[in-house]
């Protein structure tokens, strides 16, 4: 479970643009890219969806 929220806090810090250099040579030091793939892959679904479900709300109360 701890692997599971490093990866997570690892991913999360990139795809916010605010990773520290000491958790980039973490990672690199990993085996596999995979989980940072998928992690990533993932995280930007739910940003898609998320932004997505916002537009729609605004527009519904717009709308009226």
């Amino acid at each position: 479970m701890n692997r599971f929220f490093s990866l997570l806090k690892s991913v999360t810090g990139a795809f916010l643009g605010v990773q520290s250099g000491k958790q980039l040579d973490n990672d690199a030091e990993e085996k596999s890219v995979w989980p940072f793939v998928i992690t990533g892959i993932f995280m930007t679904v739910l940003l898609v969806i998320g932004i997505a479900a916002a537009v729609r709300i605004v527009l519904t109360n717009i709308s009226g």
